[in-house]
């Protein structure tokens, strides 16, 4: 607690030493409008508006030298629109204001009498702050980032503040479990699938991360917090797109192309957005052992080596349409559609000790596993505008179908000490999985007095999940099914929710609450074709969620800010987490379910002071009921993990996210994060567990614009010690580095990235709560990599009327099929 205090009073302290050294910058948009004998034109009306909505900021006229400046304007997105008697009305690209781009001037603007929709030589390079702050969640901008260059979507995740992926694919949100969607979508796939898919998906792709500790009430309860991921659609005018192609090379190659398309009329807009990716994922996992007696002395001990390979091509495309029906009304529909083939190659190497240190035996395993995966996704929607400006309708329905099947043969033997055989086993194991998801939402906005607004909403959901687990063990040259290690699954879960939210501002106050209730039924049946008995449960939740947020100016500018939030939020289990069924990794280890598992229950407080938007200090309190986690336990010498429900947690943090513009050319994000956990529980497991960690970690961001066309960044990481249940992780870092060359007006660009260093990135960690048993592990991937990308935006680049529908009928069921 002292070194969290401490902490707290130096960062504030030299938070207190920068406000005074920083002066504010009057940020302005300057420019001139002349006619097509490029002569000034005096006397047009020119509009500035918001780039989200199109709502109006200021208006200007342009004076006797047809120039115009509007100034003293906040960081945000804008457009231009002139009006001129006897021409045509024109509109801008999106201009970024912001502390990189404080003074922008824009070239020449031409209006003639012919009156071409677009402003004529206007190409506008601005480029977003890779990191945005926003009352209810962090924004990070992937189009900012160089040293994802050739790198994928878990690439950007892993630069994202707070965010950590583990080497099985779990994420994590500033310690906290997440529910990731995908242009508000669910992906409902493993932490295995969801990390390779997410490796399909090119980083070019990405438009932006948000980032949400405390989701508002309109996004469903599932998950301790969120990442919504924003892919790019484009909705200027014409036929424009994106190419984009990457490549990145460690101890194997991986490659990354995405081609976005989009063509748009006034009646009708089309998009596509078609990818694919080579992925070679290797990892090096060791595994140390120590057994003892009740007298603590040594018993025997295993040495394990596991090398994985997995090699899969991902193809994805994403096809839709809107058509407006009227200047208010639009009705829309999107396709999608992948498919993942991959490889697997497992190879397990042991060697078992005596109590004596002495070499009992020695073994080889193989595993092969061939996998077939696919996805189709249908979505129809509806977005209705009525007159009164921000009155708003929107309707979703969704339906998406996921298909696998996965085949392993595994093989093995063990040795003496001699090399003479002691026994082998080959054994075959079929993986067939159907998952069915049914969904609809609408959502309905109402302004009420000047700055208010009524948010509320339905949806209804369904996910049908098939899983028939088959096991076959080697007979001479037959495979013969094992009935005791085989199962078939059958799973549904039905949620309900309804939601209201409020929005409003005062002179210096703003307020946002909301509520939330959802209703989950939940059914699973196990058949068994063996002695043992079938099994079914069911569950039913019904709860309350409430959240809000309560801002206040501490200063009439505004550039001072408190915020005081508060969060509840649901971790429902999965249908995974719930099937008993016990696979094996190899020969000493095995995993399975358990489907006595509760709901975890999160509340979550935080008070964040803001200046500026440069400098973020946010202090956190959660508390966690009915904690999951991965409980193991040891029978002989292999090790058997299922998910377990702590009693209770709760965490304190400073979360500090601070970002600086020392020198025009320089810009410096840094995030830090210190935490300190406490938990207890475990009842079920040989030993209880009860105990508290101080953790934390930085990232670093160096950015350098060397001239108008080069930029340089560094990525720096820092993770520190982490306890999560029976896993205790020890510290890493790493080191990136990428270089950024623009060209042909910004239209395109070459980024040249170094990825882990000097290959530090390795995961040490330990399994406590086991009698007496010790254990060790040590897990490397492939992460020392040069990356190297090319991406290019053709076509026009005129504005075009913003539509404000983004969310889909499935919005929140994702990470649940895990």
């Amino acid at each position: 607690m002292k070194l969290f205090l401490t902490t707290l009073l130096l960062l504030l302290w030299q938070s207190q030493i920068m406000f005074g050294q920083s002066q504010p910058i009057s940020k302005k948009i300057t420019g001139v409008i002349h006619d097509a004998q490029h002569k000034p034109i005096p006397g047009v009306a020119v509009a500035l508006l918001h780039q989200k909505d199109s709502s109006l900021v200021k208006s200007e006229v342009t004076s006797d030298n047809g120039d115009f400046l509007f100034s003293d304007l906040p960081e945000n997105n804008y457009i231009l629109s002139t009006s001129y008697k006897g021409h045509h009305q024109i509109f801008s690209t999106v201009i970024t204001v912001d502390k990189l781009h404080p003074d922008v001037k824009l070239p020449p603007m031409m209006i003639s009498l012919s009156g071409t929709k677009q402003l004529q030589g206007v190409t506008v390079t601005s480029q977003k702050p890779m990191i945005e702050e926003q009352i209810d969640r962090t924004v990070v901008n992937p189009a900012s980032m160089i040293t994802a260059a050739g790198g994928n979507l878990q690439d950007i995740l892993t630069k994202s503040p707070g965010v950590a992926i583990t080497t099985g694919g779990d994420i994590t949100l500033n310690g906290k479990s997440v529910l990731v969607l995908i242009d508000n979508k669910p992906t409902y796939l493993s932490a295995q699938d969801l990390a390779g898919y997410l490796r399909a998906i090119p980083a070019v792709n990405v438009d932006k991360l948000e980032l949400m500790s405390n989701p508002p009430a309109k996004y469903d309860a599932a998950g301790a917090a969120v990442i919504n991921i924003r892919l790019k659609k484009n909705q200027t005018a014409g036929f424009n797109g994106n190419l984009s192609l990457g490549y990145n090379q460690g101890r194997y190659d991986r490659s990354n192309s995405g081609l976005n398309l989009n063509y748009r009329t006034p009646k009708m807009n089309l998009f596509s957005n078609l990818s694919y990716s080579r992925d070679n994922y290797y990892s090096l996992d060791t595994y140390d052992r120590q057994l003892s007696t009740v007298q603590g002395q040594p018993l025997s001990s295993t040495h394990l080596n596991n090398q994985s390979l997995s090699r899969a091509n991902g193809y994805n495309g994403r096809f839709g349409t809107d058509f407006f029906l009227t200047p208010k009304t639009t009705l829309g529909a999107v396709l999608s559609i992948g498919t993942r083939p991959r490889e697997e190659y497992l190879h397990s190497s042991n060697m078992q000790r005596n109590a004596k240190s002495e070499i009992d035996s020695i073994g080889e395993g193989y595993t092969n596993g061939q996998y077939k995966w696919r996805n189709t996704g249908v979505n129809l929607n509806f977005n209705h505008q009525f007159k009164k400006t921000g009155k708003e309708l929107s309707a979703d329905m969704d339906y998406i179908r996921y298909y696998s099947y996965g085949t392993q043969q595994i093989a093995g033997t063990s040795f003496w000490p001699d090399n003479t055989p002691i026994n082998s086993y080959s054994q075959l194991f079929q993986q067939p999985l159907t998952i069915n998801i049914y969904a609809f939402k609408s959502d309905y906005t109402q302004p009420f007095l000047k700055r208010g607004r009524l948010d509320a909403g339905i949806k209804s959901s369904i996910v049908d999940t098939d899983n028939d687990n088959q096991f076959y063990y080697a007979s001479g040259n037959d495979m013969l099914a094992d009935d005791s290690k085989s199962n078939h699954f059958i799973y549904r879960e039905m949620i309900n929710a309804a939601y209201i939210s409020l929005n409003n501002s005062w002179n210096r106050f703003s307020l946002q609450a909301g509520l939330r209730l959802e209703h989950a039924y939940t059914k699973g049946e196990l058949e068994t074709l063996s002695a043992n008995k079938d099994s079914a449960f069911t569950n039913n939740y019904l709860n309350l969620f409430p959240t809000a947020y309560f801002q206040y100016k501490l200063d009439s500018s505004g550039k001072n800010t408190l915020t005081l939030s508060y969060g509840r939020r649901i971790r429902r289990p999965n249908y995974q987490q719930l099937n008993p069924f016990t696979l094996m990794r190899d020969q000493y280890s095995f995993t399975g379910g358990n489907p006595g598992l509760k709901p975890t229950y999160n509340n979550r407080i935080e008070l964040k002071y803001s200046h500026r938007g440069r400098f973020n200090f946010t202090l956190v309190y959660d508390h966690v009921e009915a904690l999951v986690f991965q409980g193991t336990i040891r029978e002989g010498n292999a090790f058997i993990s299922r998910p377990e429900n702590l009693l209770n947690g709760y965490g304190i943090g400073l979360i500090n996210n601070v970002s600086l513009t020392p020198l025009p050319w320089w810009n410096l994000n840094a995030n830090v994060l210190l935490l300190r956990l406490t938990y207890s529980g475990g009842a079920t497991l040989e030993q209880p567990i009860d105990g508290h960690i101080n953790t934390g970690g930085v990232t670093l961001i160096n950015q350098f614009k060397l001239n108008k066309t080069w930029s340089l960044e560094l990525f720096s990481y820092f993770r520190g010690k982490t306890n999560a249940g029976q896993s205790y992780s020890h510290s890493f870092w790493y080191q990136d580095a990428g270089v950024q060359k623009t060209f042909l007006k910004g239209k395109g660009n070459v980024k040249l990235s170094f990825n882990d260093i000097f290959q530090t990135f390795i995961y040490r960690d330990e399994t406590i709560s086991i009698l007496q048993t010790t254990a060790y592990h040590t897990g490397e991937t492939d992460n020392r990599r040069v990356g190297l990308s090319f991406n290019y935006k053709f076509g026009k680049d005129a504005f075009s009327r913003k539509r404000n529908h983004n969310n889909g009928g499935a919005d929140a069921e994702q990470d649940r099929v895990n």
